[in-house]
């Protein structure tokens, strides 16, 4: 029965739904790696440096700015999608004081840029305020960082013990009763 779900939803021998390799691709390694494209994109205007020679520059400051703002969005994301996956107290209060660091920068958020109207070109330009950008982008950089330590430590990146291998442990169990009696 499990075989006819195993491209959908894997089915234990139970009967249970199994959708943690699901949750954690979608909730958690997806957010992971936004994290380092929108990073990327913050830092230089685009995700690629074949864009960065393609792209204008009044064009590479708003996308900067988006990026950011994607950032703080994707850590924020990420923190709430693990949370409650975290055992240890230590690291559940060090994620509550990243969400309260967190708050305290999107704050900074407004301060980080601003537009004005060219009125030869007739275009909006987005100016970036490099001071308060640096600082945010700063900010979440390390916080990114040091929420791996905790993610980890839940086994929410790479886990600590060997795979479960549940045609393995069946052909055990069934090898140990053949063979106790």
């Amino acid at each position: 029965m499990a075989e006819r779900y195993k491209n959908s939803i894997d089915i234990s021998e139970s009967g249970n739904w199994n959708v943690a390799g699901r949750y954690t691709d979608l909730k958690i390694m997806k957010w992971l790696y936004l994290i380092d494209v929108y990073e990327e994109m913050a830092k230089f205007g685009t995700s690629s440096m074949l864009d960065e020679l393609i792209v204008a520059e009044d064009m590479k400051n708003k996308s900067k700015v988006i990026a950011l703002s994607r950032l703080f969005h994707t850590t924020l994301k990420l923190i709430k999608n693990t949370k409650f996956a975290i055992r240890l107290h230590d690291d559940k209060e060090r994620l509550e004081n990243f969400l309260k660091d967190l708050l305290e920068l999107k704050k900074l958020l407004p301060l980080i840029s601003y537009d004005t109207f060219n009125q030869k070109t007739k275009k909006k330009i987005t100016q970036i305020e490099t001071k308060n950008f640096n600082f945010v982008l700063d900010k979440l950089i390390d916080i990114n960082s040091e929420i791996l330590e905790p993610l980890n430590r839940a086994n929410l990146i790479f886990t600590s013990v060997d795979e479960f291998d549940p045609d393995k442990i069946k052909k055990q169990m069934e090898e140990d009763i053949t063979f106790a009696g």
